[in-house]
């Protein structure tokens, strides 16, 4: 890891003093920069959860297809599959033990959202 931040550290002061790059103000001045902002669909709420959790669609362009529940040790918990028409969902997590878990959201459009879930 060491031989890695050498090179890279060379390489950044060889390029500053061959004058790629200014050694002050902004980097990026002269360089167009593009922001991707992924929009979540889902949301989980309460976060942390002590009884139930709700899935709630934020944007109601996607139809929620399926929900399950993932333990960090990559086991299936929990699944309900949707017919596309909730707006939220509902879980029961009463009966998890107290921790992380992962949720799983599959959409009609075959995109996936996973959300960590912390069970009190």
């Amino acid at each position: 890891m060491k031989n890695y931040l050498y090179i890279f550290i060379l390489f950044c002061f060889s390029a500053a003093f061959a004058g790629n790059i200014p050694t002050s103000g902004n980097f990026f001045a002269n360089e167009p920069v593009a922001i991707f902002q992924d929009k979540e669909k889902v949301v989980l709420t309460p976060n942390p959860a002590s009884s139930y959790t709700f899935i709630k669609i934020t944007n109601q362009e996607v139809k929620l297809t399926e929900v399950a529940i993932y333990s960090l040790l990559g086991n299936k918990l929990f699944t309900q599959l949707c017919d596309g028409s909730e707006e939220s969902v509902q879980i029961n997590v009463q009966n998890f033990k107290r921790g992380k878990y992962l949720v799983k959201v599959s959409f009609a459009d075959g995109s996936n959202e996973v959300k960590a879930l912390i069970k009190q």
